[in-house]
């Protein structure tokens, strides 16, 4: 219930990341269970497919943005919400400005120069210095207490690549639910 409740949370964070991060998990959790052998699941699938066939003119839209910007930039300026755009001035910036302490420390005086783009942000914010300490405390107190199975290493390397294209993964909150899926998982394997 818990694991669903969260996922449900995790459908109202509004980004794209969360969405294609729950289509990856949900596919893995149902290719590790062997769910698709369930009547029941193909069933639930022809529903919501049914559903959102019926409502498909209200997603129409809710998305209008999304679909417009998909038509008037590239795949990957509408992938990436313009943060290719944003990372292309941070790093002009970067040229123009820093000097060998920001890249030891880091240190942005505008957080319009961000990428969203999570491990450049680090960077950004903290330097080489600090993000090497901000990822061993990671390490040290989060990841390393993971048991690592088949299907979490598959679903940390997702992680993985969605937070450094999407963004924002170590500074926000709503983003959280896929660490904690992760540790639900290893909480029913425990059991």
């Amino acid at each position: 219930i818990l694991l669903y409740t969260l996922s449900l949370a995790a459908i109202f964070s509004g980004t794209k990341s969360t969405y294609l991060f729950l289509l990856v998990f949900y596919t893995l959790y149902v290719l590790d269970n062997q769910y698709y052998r369930k009547k029941w699941l193909w069933g639930l699938i022809g529903v919501a497919i049914l559903g959102l066939i019926a409502i498909r003119h209200k997603l129409a839209s809710v998305f209008h943005v999304l679909v417009e910007l998909y038509q008037k930039e590239d795949f990957i300026t509408f992938a990436l919400s313009y943060r290719n755009i944003y990372a292309q001035s941070t790093l002009l910036f970067i040229q123009e400005n820093w000097t060998w302490k920001n890249y030891v420390f880091g240190g942005l005086d505008n957080v319009n120069q961000l990428t969203e783009m999570a491990f450049i942000d680090l960077f950004l914010n903290f330097g080489i210095l600090g993000t090497s300490v901000f990822l061993l405390l990671y390490y040290r107190f989060i990841i390393r207490h993971i048991k690592w199975s088949l299907v979490n290493l598959v679903i940390t390397i997702c992680i993985v690549i969605l937070i450094s294209v999407g963004g924002n993964f170590f500074d926000r909150v709503y983003l959280a639910p896929w660490l904690v899926i992760l540790f639900l998982l290893q909480a029913k394997e425990k059991k």
